[in-house]
């Protein structure tokens, strides 16, 4: 009895100093493989998530339509509608014999005012084409009418914020906009309704709907797709239920097997100016951001993911202006990711189609509408040798084998169909430029259909540019070329003389 009520009390002392103590729920915990920066590891455990972590819809009445919800076709009304995925009757939409993909938005300007509906771009995407009735072509009953569950997880009313604030929203809860939401009226919410943060909250919807589902669930792949800043609200989500696996709250096999990511967005960094949300402690850990910078903490929340197994694939294009934000995290970003650079260009459908208004939603348009075809062939060593490329409709088991690899597509990019799409291995060029600055003619890629590469002099204010090397110590013959036979990523090292 002595032992019993020592026990209570260090809990009770542990408590009131504000740490958590979690002891799981009658589970079997995950030996997960720690592998990133310890700011993301909480030294106070963590709290069962399920039972806490929700938003009191009685007090806040517009968040009920927020948080993780299953869907199903209406066929009378033509139209998806969604069920909350921790009730009764959205666990009944479920069947654990199917596979499931779970659908993230990123922010949305009118999210105050209408969910996200995940539809298809109708200036080239047309119904007779996808066999549907009516104008808007669902990208969720796509995928249910190829045999998935479907889920979507809606933040709207927080997305509809600027990206900075609500960037502090998916990591913090000591963020300078809090946790606010905007209403339907255009005001906001008190900063400090709720002590937790989006990626919180995002775990916590998660694990009650799948205590609700049969424990079979997840022998089937779960597979999350985010695009945008749902990629970030995503990455930190997923990162956080893998820890929750860890000490119990979570079968592990009900973990996402596949996580994608969709022209998602990392930090905005434009030179030197690094205008990303700064100086506040990730919510669950306590700790500050890694480097104090959201797009390195999602890189090492990717690390971490990678080592323990989860399959993790990057789809972007090469005019992307979030892709243009993240120079300096691509290399690091490369070594866990699959990574695909597509052409979403259907201006030639229609002229007002454009890479600059549309590019951004046709990622997520191409990745999705992908699973309606067969699996891409990579053409890089042939037509005819049966290598496969990265898309939906690629075997997870197959995509793992990609991570650390990247393609870009060759043939296809200007129809919507991926039927007639194909890819090619890309090959990654890197400059150490020692203290210099880089020309635009230097690329930061090639593929074999590329000719030779010429490499020019960088820029360096008081010095002769020496030449470009492979070796840190610059050993070995100084390099002017590329050829693209050569079919790997390179690293070239600028020496310099003062």
């Amino acid at each position: 009895m002595k032992k019993i009520i020592s026990i209570v009390c260090v809990i009770a002392f542990l408590a009131g100093a504000g740490i958590m103590v979690y002891f799981g729920a009658g589970r079997d915990a995950w030996p997960k493989k720690q592998v990133a920066c310890d700011n993301l590891y909480s030294d106070r455990g963590y709290i069962n998530y399920a039972e806490k972590v929700y938003f009191d819809i009685e007090k806040e009445p517009e968040l009920a339509e927020t948080g993780l919800f299953w869907a199903r076709w209406n066929e009378s009304k033509n139209e998806i509608e969604l069920l909350h995925a921790d009730s009764p009757q959205g666990a009944a939409l479920i069947d654990a014999d199917k596979p499931t993909i779970i659908n993230v938005h990123g922010v949305l300007t009118e999210g105050n005012k209408e969910a996200e509906r995940f539809n298809l771009n109708s200036k080239v995407h047309f119904p007779e084409d996808y066999g549907v009735e009516g104008e808007d072509i669902s990208m969720l009953y796509l995928w249910i009418r190829e045999g998935w569950n479907v889920g979507v997880y809606h933040y709207n009313k927080f997305a509809s914020d600027i990206p900075n604030l609500l960037e502090g929203k998916i990591w913090s809860n000591n963020s300078p906009a809090g946790i606010r939401y905007k209403k339907v009226d255009g005001t906001q919410s008190a900063p400090d309704f709720t002590k937790y943060c989006l990626a919180e909250h995002f775990a916590a919807d998660y694990i009650r709907a799948m205590r609700l589902l049969p424990s079979s669930m997840g022998e089937k792949e779960i597979r999350v797709a985010a695009h945008s800043m749902g990629g970030q609200l995503a990455t930190a989500g997923i990162f956080l239920l893998t820890e929750l696996a860890r000490v119990g709250q979570l079968p592990a096999h009900q973990l996402p097997q596949r996580y994608t990511l969709l022209d998602a967005f990392f930090s905005i960094k434009v030179g030197n100016l690094d205008i990303g949300i700064k100086d506040v402690n990730i919510s669950w850990s306590g700790k500050p951001l890694y480097n104090n910078s959201t797009g390195s903490t999602m890189i090492e929340c990717l690390k971490d993911l990678a080592a323990n197994g989860m399959a993790l694939e990057y789809y972007v294009y090469e005019e992307s202006p979030l892709k243009a934000f993240m120079p300096e995290l691509i290399e690091d970003l490369r070594k866990y990711v699959a990574y695909v650079v597509i052409l979403p260009d259907y201006n030639n459908i229609n002229s007002k189609f454009t890479l600059t208004t549309d590019g951004h939603n046709g990622v997520r348009e191409w990745y999705l509408v992908s699973k309606l075809s067969s699996p891409l062939k990579d053409i890089t060593e042939g037509r005819n040798t049966g290598a496969l490329a990265p898309s939906a409709a690629l075997d997870t088991a197959i995509l793992k084998g990609f991570m650390g690899q990247a393609f870009t597509i060759c043939e296809g990019a200007y129809t919507t169909s991926c039927d007639d799409d194909a890819m090619v291995r890309r090959y990654s060029i890197y400059y150490e430029l020692n203290g210099g600055s880089n020309v635009a003619g230097n690329g930061d890629h090639y593929t074999i259909l590329d000719s030779t590469i010429t490499l020019h002099p960088p820029r360096r204010v008081g010095y002769r540019f020496v030449g470009w090397y492979k070796s840190a110590d610059f050993t070995g013959e100084k390099l002017e070329t590329i050829a693209p036979s050569v079919k790997q990523d390179i690293k070239l090292y600028a020496k310099w003389e003062g």
